[in-house]
């Protein structure tokens, strides 16, 4: 399975409605520095040298669209925050779609991202 697969399995499952109110975001936060490599290290979703290069890889606008919507989710207060569902799909070239979608009654708002990049080289 590709790397980002694999870590966007990883990040659905921190991110989910459940796992929500117990996240600890504060890794986060005071580190406006850190890269996204440093975020998904600390939340224990790139575990791997190898997971580690894919997101090197990644165009920095990605990874800089990325890390927004990750700072974002840990400035908001935790009643407040939304989920988050990560999805990879093959493509020739990188890619990045983002969708918000708002509250309505009996459902809660959330954020989808989609990241699209190439499978790693064999």
């Amino acid at each position: 399975m590709p790397f980002l697969q694999v870590m966007s399995n990883r990040a659905s499952h921190k991110f989910s409605l459940d796992n929500l109110p117990s996240l600890d975001l504060t890794k986060m936060k005071g580190t406006p520095n850190a890269s996204l490599k440093d975020y998904l290290q600390a939340l224990e979703i790139a575990r791997s040298a190898q997971e580690l290069a894919v997101i090197d890889s990644m165009p920095v606008a990605l990874q800089q669209s990325v890390l927004a919507v990750l700072r974002y989710a840990a400035e908001c207060d935790v009643a407040d925050r939304k989920q988050i569902t990560f999805s990879w799909s093959p493509a020739y070239e990188w890619g990045l779609h983002l969708w918000e979608a708002r509250a309505v009654q009996g459902s809660a708002s959330a954020i989808t991202i989609n990241l699209e990049g190439p499978y790693p080289e064999p």
